[in-house]
């Protein structure tokens, strides 16, 4: 394990070749890459050394894994959860089950989570949330509030997968990025829903927060006749 200078940790393995050398292997970098996987990767490498395989195939063959296009919806949702737990409570799970905002997704999206993500198109979407069904022992939300909610949860899951803002810039997003659908692009059933009569809960990006944080320590400087 690695802590590089952009506070990113990288994974490698470093082992002695059957024919002698020493050789070091790159595994993958967090949250993309868990350290579950890095050890299971790891002792993958230590085999093949061992058996004489050359170190260059090694790390062509996981490259290659690391590029594979049928990475499924469920696998991007834990590297985008894996990334945002220690920071999000929402994405926090209890000693025991999923964490709130999985257990969302799960519920209106459950049948998308074993397809490749690439493959996902914005139908597939708009047609998951159309004929979801409200689980009554799940929630006491309507149909429209759930999905609106894990439409909610996902979409910034999509965004860094993609890198899209505000994950655009080099190191805020996925490693390897993927060209996927923008949910804010599709219809937010609780929007028009007149039953609907609570506030609903807005997610702020790192940059949004960061300029409301920067607007309330202003008003507070100015003192409490302050129009903010």
């Amino acid at each position: 394990m690695r802590f590089g200078a952009t506070e990113r940790v990288t994974f490698a393995f470093r082992g002695r070749h059957a024919g002698g050398t020493i050789k070091t292997v790159s595994i993958g970098t967090y949250p993309e890459t868990s350290l579950k996987s890095a050890r299971e990767e790891a002792s993958k490498i230590r085999a093949a050394f061992q058996r004489g395989e050359a170190p260059e195939l090694v790390t062509n063959a996981l490259r290659a894994k690391h590029r594979r296009k049928d990475i499924t919806l469920d696998e991007v949702v834990e590297e985008y959860a894996a990334r945002t737990a220690p920071l999000r409570k929402i994405w926090q799970p209890p000693p025991k089950g999923r964490s709130d905002a999985r257990r969302r997704i799960d519920n209106v999206f459950g049948k998308l989570l074993c397809k490749p993500v690439t493959k996902l198109r914005f139908e597939d979407y708009v047609v998951a949330m159309r004929t979801h069904v409200p689980r009554q022992s799940h929630t006491k939300d309507k149909a429209s509030g759930q999905v609106s909610r894990a439409r909610a949860y996902l979409s910034p899951v999509l965004d860094w997968a993609s890198g899209r803002k505000p994950f655009h810039k080099i190191g805020a997003g996925r490693t390897e990025r993927l060209d996927l659908p923008d949910l804010h692009d599709t219809h937010d059933p609780a929007a028009d829903d007149p039953t609907i009569t609570k506030v609903r809960t807005v997610l702020l990006d790192e940059r949004e927060l960061s300029a409301e944080q920067h607007a309330g320590n202003r008003c507070r400087s100015r003192g409490p006749r302050s129009s903010c």
